[in-house]
């Protein structure tokens, strides 16, 4: 229903993060992610949105805990796809999440989300992160990794100086 009614141009535009949860209503996590991404497409959020205000859009969305491959495994990655169309991805113009986020926010945003190694990457080479992880983060940011992008992981994070120097080998 809001992609047919944005796409008649019957939705107006800068649309507050409780307008946006209230048309989202008790749609599937499917249906949630295809609203997000025609109203990015068409422009009709608010711009710069807070964290606070991404957490009410997102409300309970999650990555779907089923998989059948990688083909298929994408197919329900809804908050990442969710996430990724609010930072601005191939299809969306511009950002909507104000940036840059603190290392909190940034680990709280990707909570949920199963395979964020690209997300990581994401928010890393767009500057959308910019303080140093505490240890502590990055092992939140790695639960979730599949152990063979771990070190690819590492490497991005270290490459943007936001690995704490003088690790210890515990």
């Amino acid at each position: 229903v809001i992609t047919n009614l944005a796409n008649k141009n019957l939705v107006p535009g800068d649309l507050s993060t409780e307008q946006v949860r209230a048309l989202l209503g008790g749609q599937n996590d499917k249906g949630t992610v295809s609203a997000i991404t025609t109203l990015t497409d068409k422009e009709l959020l608010q711009k710069d949105l807070p964290i606070k205000g991404v957490f009410t859009i997102l409300g309970a969305l999650a990555d779907d805990k089923r998989s059948f491959g990688s083909y298929h495994e994408q197919k329900y990655q809804h908050r990442d796809n969710a996430i990724r169309v609010l930072l601005g991805n191939n299809t969306t113009a511009k950002s909507y999440i104000k940036t840059p986020l603190s290392v909190d926010d940034a680990t709280a945003l990707l909570k949920g989300v199963r395979h964020r190694a690209n997300l990581i990457a994401h928010l890393t080479d767009n500057k959308q992160i910019t303080t140093p992880f505490s240890v502590d983060h990055i092992l939140q940011l790695m639960n979730g990794v599949k152990t063979k992008h771990r070190s690819w992981v590492i490497t991005n994070l270290a490459n943007k100086n936001l690995v704490p120097g003088d690790l210890s080998t515990e």
